[in-house]
């Protein structure tokens, strides 16, 4: 009897032994694979590959922003490393496309584009291992960082009152849309209205967007820190880099543009926080830091394949660039309806309103990102429930 209970606990102890074992080899599967739904399939990761670099050409014509292309088309991926592939590949297309359609000069372009992207992606290790620590100790004091360069942004620019309207009406207008949660996707509508709906099909701002000013060994360390700041972009450096590098538009590089988009992926693994929709987007398909090294090589093909299209491709005239800016617009309002809601479109509309009035008044356009700075100045210093009281009238 006890002879026959011994045997059984055995095999029992025995089968247990070999289910952990099993799983461990699911575990190491799912690791060197995605998910453990089988192996690696190179076909599908060169088809995704070439999916997301065709998608992004869109930029080259078509006022869309790379995040409204995800919006429109990474969603529907549900394997993790399939959707990362997808992700770097249509971001930095995307993105190379953009800023080859607002400057002349291609192959300086090219140059600093291709040097940020491998200057950023050599540093990455650092951004792993010395940004969380770095990030946690500068935490309590990014609201204060990010009211001074803003301060600093409106007295840099040439009319300073309309600047200062402008970051004031885009702020407000971003903390009662976010701390009310207005409507679904809050920021899709909030950047449609004031980047997307109010372009024109012009190229502005074309010389501070020139690729010259920034040392590209500085563009790791320039992204790095911006990473940490929330909400933070290329313009908002401009100030800070400007002073300490007396070359115009040293803020807007084309090389920082390029590393602080490849940083912003990475951000919800190196600091835990999604700093771009494609990172948000990368942290709630699982995706690991396997599939994310598979991203940054397979980005770095796409943005190169995005300058030889940019240089070959026909450069679209005046009245090409009005009927693709129609035709922009008329996809980012659909997309607003249908990500949304109608209250989507009432958010985008006023930020149109809002975008109009800086062009008029001369404004700098990036004023409007305070949609997303007063924000993030708010929240950490715990004023937000008392500004949505007033903001209610008691």
């Amino acid at each position: 009897m006890h002879g026959g209970v011994r045997a059984a606990l055995r095999l029992n102890c025995a089968q247990r032994q070999q289910g952990e074992r099993n799983r461990g080899v699911v575990w190491k599967k799912r690791q060197l694979n995605y998910g453990g739904e089988g192996k690696l399939d190179p076909v599908q990761i060169i088809a995704f590959f070439f999916a997301g670099t065709a998608a992004g050409f869109a930029g080259y014509y078509v006022p869309l922003h790379f995040n409204a292309l995800l919006s429109l088309l990474a969603y529907g991926i549900s394997d993790a490393q399939l959707a990362t592939v997808f992700v770097f590949c249509l971001t930095f297309s995307c993105l190379a496309c953009s800023l080859f359609s607002n400057s002349r000069d291609s192959k300086s372009l090219a140059l600093a584009v291709a040097g940020g992207y491998v200057a950023c992606a050599l540093a990455i290790p650092l951004l792993f291992l010395a940004m969380p620590p770095l990030f946690s100790a500068a935490r309590p004091f990014l609201w204060l960082v990010l009211l001074l360069l803003c301060t600093a942004l409106v007295l840099r620019d040439e009319n300073r009152k309309a600047a200062a309207l402008v970051m004031a009406a885009s702020g407000a207008l971003g903390f009662i849309v976010l701390f009310f949660s207005l409507c679904d996707n809050a920021l899709l509508a909030l950047f449609t209205g004031f980047f997307g709906l109010s372009w024109d099909g012009h190229n502005q701002d074309e010389q501070e967007r020139q690729p010259l000013g920034l040392p590209v060994l500085l563009v790791p360390l320039v992204g790095m820190l911006l990473v940490m700041l929330p909400a933070a972009t290329p313009f908002l450096a401009q100030p800070v880099l400007s002073a300490a590098l007396p070359l115009a538009g040293a803020g807007q590089s084309a090389a920082l543009v390029v590393g602080k988009a490849l940083y912003d992926l990475c951000s919800a693994f190196a600091i835990g926080k999604a700093r771009s929709q494609g990172s948000a987007m990368l942290s709630d398909a699982g995706a690991d830091i396997q599939s994310v090294l598979l991203g940054i090589a397979l980005g770095f093909a796409s943005l190169l394949c995005a300058i030889a299209f940019c240089r070959l491709a026909p450069r679209p005239g005046e009245k090409a660039r009005k009927t693709f800016a129609a035709a922009g617009k008329a996809v980012l309002a659909c997309l607003v309806l249908l990500s949304c809601g109608p209250w989507g479109m009432v958010v985008a509309t006023a930020a149109a309103a809002i975008s109009e009035y800086a062009k008029k008044a001369g404004a700098h356009h990036g004023m409007c990102l305070g949609c997303l700075y007063v924000p993030a100045m708010i929240y950490p210093l715990g004023l937000a429930p008392l500004l949505a009281r007033v903001a209610l009238g008691y």
